[in-house]
């Protein structure tokens, strides 16, 4: 695991660094943690990854929750039988900072869950919530670019 680095990330408490360049559409690695099934998710904190309608990973002990949000990442989370893949959206350099758009896999909706977006890039929301939050642009192109998992999509 000497392909990634924990250490203060501006703004944001610790965040998760590569120590290697990664090729776009890479997989970085797959978070593990015990797998939790709640309809009250309010009731969880930060270190659970929804991946499924009801179901959650408890990320707690792993490197993964050390990867911090952006509305521009370069990372995303691709669910595949309730197991999640961090994978590169684009080619990433050495020393860089992994994020992931933590709205991309929430079915929370604004009055169930919101917090306060820092990331300050170009096109930044404001915001961290669902899916729901995010323009309706951008879901398109979102969910046509295969970044966001079957259940968050409403139908």
């Amino acid at each position: 695991m000497n392909e990634f680095i924990i250490k203060d990330s501006p703004n944001k408490g610790k965040g998760l660094f590569t120590s290697t360049p990664i090729e776009r559409n890479s997989i970085l690695f797959r978070f593990d943690g015990k797998l939790i099934k709640t309809d009250k998710p309010n009731e969880l904190n930060d270190r659970f990854l929804q991946v499924g309608t009801n179901l959650y990973i408890d990320i707690e002990k792993h490197m993964g929750v050390f990867v911090n949000h952006s509305c521009n990442p370069n990372c995303y989370v691709k669910i595949a039988v309730n197991t999640a893949f961090l994978l590169s959206t684009r080619p990433i350099a050495a020393g860089d900072e992994l994020f992931y758009d933590y709205s991309l896999t929430s079915t929370e909706s604004l009055k169930t869950f919101s917090m306060k977006c820092g990331c300050d890039p170009f096109g930044c929301r404001r915001v961290i919530s669902g899916f729901d939050s995010v323009p309706t642009d951008q879901q398109t192109k979102l969910i046509s670019l295969g970044m966001v998992p079957r259940y968050v999509v409403k139908k």
